[in-house]
């Protein structure tokens, strides 16, 4: 697991703009749900969460609700909000529950070699993924929601003996397909963000 979230989290710092680097096109629909209810995205369970946030500089409350995976499900992949205290206007904006916003969606995959722990041999990785990450600008903050739906394609694969630095001998191409069921799902998974103002 800690594979797929270090792959994640480079996925993270480079999904910033809009839509400008995106291969595929994505859509916001807002959908609602009720505090709790859970849904499947890529055969993972992730429920609804309403969480209280305030502005930055103002009085103003709001109650931000997105998806989370359920505790307890090994499969889950991660998912979450952060918020900064910002002055930057978003340009060409989408709507996102009232709210001016910037919308990226990419998949990527990650080839890693790594010794094993257990043989001492290097070991070929081959990981798909798929990721959003969604900015919402309200009042003097910016709410940045992030999820990563990672693929295992090929799993560690010990290479030949004979050569520890060369992994074409181990390749399995078929596997490495696009990983468009994580596009699917991550595209699903940002009409569920949800920005309501309580006071």
């Amino acid at each position: 697991m800690s594979k797929l979230v270090s792959s994640a989290l480079v996925l993270f710092l480079s999904a910033t703009a809009a839509n400008a680097q995106s291969v595929h096109a994505v859509t916001f629909q807002q959908k609602i749900l009720s505090a709790g209810a859970q849904i499947l995205l890529d055969g993972q369970k992730y429920a609804m969460v309403f969480v209280p946030v305030a502005d930055f500089g103002s009085a103003n409350r709001y109650v931000v609700g997105f998806l989370t995976p359920v505790e307890g499900d090994p499969g889950a992949i991660f998912a979450y909000l952060n918020t900064d205290h910002s002055n930057e206007t978003i340009a060409n904006p989408v709507t996102i529950s009232g709210f001016p916003g910037q919308i990226s969606v990419a998949d990527g995959r990650t080839y890693s070699v790594s010794q094993s722990f257990i043989t001492q041999k290097n070991e070929l990785e081959v990981t798909a993924d798929a990721s959003a990450f969604v900015r919402v600008k309200v009042g003097a903050t910016m709410l940045n929601f992030f999820v990563n739906f990672p693929k295992l394609q090929q799993a560690a694969t010990p290479l030949a003996d004979s050569n520890q630095y060369s992994a074409l001998g181990q390749a399995q191409w078929g596997k490495y397909i696009d990983p468009i069921a994580q596009v699917t799902a991550v595209d699903n998974y940002i009409d569920y963000i949800r920005i309501i103002k309580v006071n």
